[in-house]
C-alpha cells in the first residue's frame, strides 16, 4: 500500500493545475439606454345611464367570479356644518341595521353570503361600497337599497356606536400623529371652514348626537344629490342596468357643487406651532402648503404632481433619501398633493426620535425650500416612472381599480382622466414642474410640531427662530 501511494505521489502534477473558467458574456463598458416605456391606460369603463340620470360606470371583467361596487353621494365631512362628526357617524350607521333587519339580522345577511359592504366618509363625499361574489349581486344590491333608502337609526345602536367612537377618539388623542393632523385642519383651513373642524367629532359634539339627526343628516345629503356608481368585476350591463334602475332608478337630487372655500389659516404668512404630548418618545412634524386646484389646466396639476414625488413621494425621494438614509432621524418621509375644486395642499410630514426634532425640523423645511429651486430631468424621469408604476399596480386588482375611478368620480372629473394625466406627465419639463410647484411656498404654510414639549421646545426655537404657539389637542391656545 505504501508503495502504492509513493507511485501515485510520483506520477501526480508537480504545480497546481488552475481550474478552466468557461468566458462569460462581456458587459458593455456603459449601461445600456432604457427603452421608451409601453403604452398603459387602465381599462375604461362603459358608461351607462339610469332612468334617474345617475351615470353608472362599468368595467366588465370576467377574470375571475367577483365584482366590487362602488357609490359616490357628494357631501362628506364637509357638510358637518357646526356639528364636528355628524357625517361621519351617520354614514356609519347606514350598515348598522337597515330595511326589516336590524343590525345583527343585516350583519348575520351579508356574513352568509360573504358579503363586504360598509361606508367611507371623505372630505366632500361618501363611498358607499360592495365587494361580493358576482352570484350575488342581486341580494348584495338590495342590503346596500336598504342601508341607502331605509337605513334604522335604531336608538339602541347608534347609543352602542357611540360609545364605540367615544373610546376611538380617547384612543386618538392620545397618537401624535392623529393630533397633528386635526391640529393641522385648524390651523391651516382657519376657523369657520368646512374642514377645519375635528372630522371624528369632539366627546360633546358626539354625545349630542341623537338618532334623529343622524338620520336627518344622511337624508339631506342623498336627497339633493344625484350619485354615481362605479362597477368593476364579472357582471354584464345587461344583468347590471336593471338591477340598479330597479333599486335606485328614482334617486336624483340635481348636481351639487362640491366646491369648498380656500383655506384663511395662513393667508397673514407661516403660522408655527407645538402641541404638547408628554413623555412622547416621538415627535410628529408636519407640515401643509398651498398648491394649485383642480380648475388649474392638466399641465400644471402634473408638474405639482410630479415634483411632489420627487420632494416626497417614493422611497428614494429628497424627503427620505435626507432625513432618513443621510441623518437617519426617522424611518421614513412623505409628501402628497392634493387638489381639491375651489384649492389644492401639498403635505410633508414625519416621525422622528424627540431628541433629534430641531435637526429634522430645519432639514425638513430646508427640503420644502429647496424645491422651489426646481427638479432635474433624471428626478422627473424618476418620478413618471414611479406614478406609472403606482398607476399599473391600483389598476391591476378589480377592488383597486373601482377605488381609482371613485377617485375621479369624487372629483368631479371624467374616465378619461388617467390617460390625459400621462399624456401631460411625459409633456412636463423641469421648468414646466417648476412654474406649477410655485404656490407651495413656505411664506403661507403651517408648521405643527407634535411631541414633548419639555424636551424638544427649546431646541426647536433655536433651530428655527419665529413666533411659535402652544395649542391643545383642538387647535385651541393651550392653558
Amino acid at each position: 500500500m505504501t508503495a502504492l501511494i509513493a507511485l501515485l505521489l510520483a506520477c501526480g502534477p508537480k504545480t497546481p493545475v488552475e481550474p478552466v473558467v468557461p468566458a462569460g458574456p462581456q458587459l458593455a463598458a456603459t449601461p445600456p439606454t432604457p427603452g421608451a416605456p409601453r403604452d398603459f391606460a387602465p381599462p375604461a369603463p362603459t358608461i351607462l345611464t339610469l332612468s334617474s340620470g345617475a351615470q353608472v360606470w362599468l368595467v366588465e371583467n370576467d377574470s375571475l367570479p367577483l365584482f366590487s361596487l362602488r357609490i359616490i353621494v357628494p357631501g362628506g365631512e364637509a357638510a358637518d356644518g357646526s356639528t364636528p362628526g355628524l357625517t361621519s357617524f351617520a354614514d356609519e350607521m347606514l350598515t348598522h341595521g337597515a330595511g326589516t333587519r336590524d343590525a345583527p339580522a343585516y350583519a348575520a345577511a351579508a356574513e352568509a353570503l360573504a358579503i363586504d359592504l360598509g361606508a367611507t366618509t371623505q372630505d366632500t363625499s361618501t363611498t358607499l361600497w360592495i365587494d361580493a361574489h358576482s352570484d350575488q349581486l342581486i341580494p348584495a344590491l338590495d342590503l346596500l337599497a336598504d342601508a341607502v333608502m331605509k337605513p334604522r337609526f335604531d336608538k339602541d345602536e347608534v347609543d352602542r356606536v357611540r360609545d364605540v367612537r367615544l373610546g376611538e377618539l380617547t384612543v386618538a388623542l392620545d397618537s401624535p400623529r392623529s393630533v397633528a393632523g386635526q391640529v393641522a385642519d385648524r390651523v391651516y383651513y382657519g376657523e369657520g371652514h368646512p374642514l377645519a373642524g375635528p372630522r371624528s367629532g369632539t366627546p360633546d359634539s358626539i354625545e349630542k348626537l341623537t338618532a334623529k339627526k343622524l338620520k336627518a343628516s344622511w337624508a339631506l345629503r342623498r336627497d339633493a344629490t344625484t350619485p354615481t356608481f362605479i362597477v368593476v368585476g364579472a357582471v354584464d350591463a345587461e344583468t347590471l342596468l336593471p338591477a340598479l334602475d330597479a333599486r335606485f332608478g328614482k334617486w336624483s337630487g340635481g348636481a351639487t357643487d362640491i366646491g369648498l372655500p380656500a383655506p384663511t389659516g395662513t393667508v397673514a404668512g407661516t403660522r408655527m406651532v407645538f402641541v404638547d404630548a408628554p413623555g412622547s418618545s416621538q415627535t410628529v412634524l408636519q407640515v401643509r402648503l398651498p398648491a394649485p386646484d383642480l380648475t388649474a389646466d392638466e399641465a400644471t396639476l402634473s408638474g405639482a404632481r410630479l415634483a411632489t414625488t420627487v420632494l416626497g413621494g417614493t422611497f428614494t425621494s429628497r424627503l427620505n433619501r435626507k432625513l432618513r438614509e443621510e441623518e437617519g432621524y426617522t424611518y421614513g418621509a412623505w409628501a402628497g398633493f392634493y387638489p381639491q375644486d375651489g384649492f389644492g395642499e401639498v403635505i410633508a410630514s414625519t416621525q422622528v426620535q424627540r431628541d433629534v426634532t430641531a435637526p429634522a425640523l430645519r432639514d425638513l423645511l430646508a427640503e420644502l425650500r429647496r424645491i422651489q429651486d426646481g427638479v432635474t430631468e433624471d428626478e422627473l424621469t424618476k418620478a413618471r416612472g414611479s406614478r406609472r408604476t403606482d398607476l399599473i399596480d391600483g389598476s391591476g386588482s378589480r377592488d383597486g381599480l373601482a377605488d381609482m375611478y371613485a377617485g375621479l368620480a369624487t372629483q368631479g372629473q371624467e374616465p378619461g382622466a388617467f390617460a390625459a394625466r400621462l399624456a401631460a406627465e411625459a409633456q412636463v419639463d423641469p421648468a414646466a414642474a417648476l412654474a406649477s410647484y410655485q404656490l407651495a411656498v413656505l411664506d403661507h404654510a403651517a408648521v405643527i410640531v407634535v411631541g414633548d414639549l419639555s424636551v424638544i421646545r427649546g431646541p426647536v426655537e433655536e433651530a428655527v427662530p419665529g413666533t411659535w404657539q402652544v395649542l391643545d389637542v383642538w387647535g385651541a391656545p393651550a392653558k
